[in-house]
């Protein structure tokens, strides 16, 4: 019996940790403070995203969704076949705002889409990043 209360204790007490896959995020170029944005999506292994956005003069507003298994795997494959995508500097627009996109693996982050404001913009070469930008877009929704 105490074995059995020190199970579930230990079960009930550890902690969910979710599988990062994906991370988006957009933030607003030179424009008036009342049109200011950030928003943010973490696209999970265990088939879910959390979106986050912040406007200038609003509350801030968080989204979860959730899409299918297979969808899921067809993302898994694809960032493998991506991780070791040849990784290009190509010119950096200005005041069009930052746009990321970065992909995980085994804890490894690596560059998807990377465009920085007037800084770098870096593109992962690989045919599968076309399709992660499409699934990542689809999933965040923006």
């Amino acid at each position: 019996m105490i074995k059995l209360l020190f199970l579930s204790l230990f079960i009930s007490s550890s902690g969910f940790a979710a599988t990062l896959l994906m991370h988006k995020s957009d933030a607003s170029g030179f424009v008036p403070p009342e049109f200011r944005f950030f928003k943010s999506c973490n696209i999970y292994r265990e088939g879910y995203a959390s979106i986050k956005i912040v406007r200038a003069n609003r509350p801030t507003q968080y989204y979860t969704r959730y899409f299918s298994r297979p969808v899921n795997l067809y993302i898994q494959g694809l960032l493998r076949a991506a991780r070791y995508g040849r990784i290009e500097s190509v010119p950096a627009v200005c005041d069009a705002g930052s746009k990321l996109l970065y992909g995980y693996q085994n804890n490894w982050r690596f560059i998807l889409d990377e465009n920085k404001d007037c800084v770098s913009h870096y593109v992962n070469k690989s045919p599968a990043t076309a399709y992660l930008k499409q699934r990542a877009t689809a999933i965040c929704t923006f």
